[in-house]
């Protein structure tokens, strides 16, 4: 268990930061990581980078600095390095996506601390069988479509 009193952070409190049900509870600055639904555990292993890896599978939102369809790889990516992953150098870019962004096709390339270098493609597309009709905000009357995304057709790109 780590030392609390050594851990260098400053908590900041705020009364929200988005004005939707889909904002995040916390941003790590100044990585830009972007957290909801966070408890006292699942806030203890994104400060100490530690425990089970999957936490972040629910609480998880996105990283700032991506475009948001390369933030859904980036996840996915995320799960499957460990921790180890918020020590790499990352790029990406959307490759291509249709007029209402329901197909991206999106690219993140990473070197690891020890100087590998690896790109992934992947196609990221709404999966409108999980469209669910919610109120976007608190103050919403009215409710609106929020369809989810998958990751699809991950391939590691040769060198």
């Amino acid at each position: 268990m780590p030392n609390w009193a050594c851990i260098n952070i400053r908590i900041w409190q705020a009364s929200h930061i988005g004005g939707h049900r889909m904002a995040p509870t916390a941003i790590d600055f100044p990585s830009a990581r972007y957290y909801g639904y966070l408890d006292a555990e699942s806030l203890r292993s994104v400060l100490t980078h530690s425990g089970d890896i999957h936490t972040l599978d629910t609480i998880y939102r996105g990283w700032g600095l991506l475009p948001w369809a390369a933030q859904m790889l980036e996840k996915q990516l995320l799960l499957t390095h460990g921790w180890d992953w918020l020590t790499y150098s990352v790029s990406a870019q959307v490759l291509e996506h249709d007029e209402d962004e329901t197909f991206n096709r999106v690219e993140l390339s990473y070197k690891t601390s020890g100087g590998e270098q690896q790109t992934h493609r992947a196609e990221v597309v709404a999966d409108s069988t999980g469209t669910a009709q919610l109120k976007g905000s608190c103050a919403s009357k009215a409710l609106s479509a929020v369809t989810p995304y998958q990751v699809k057709t991950l391939a590691l790109c040769p060198r």
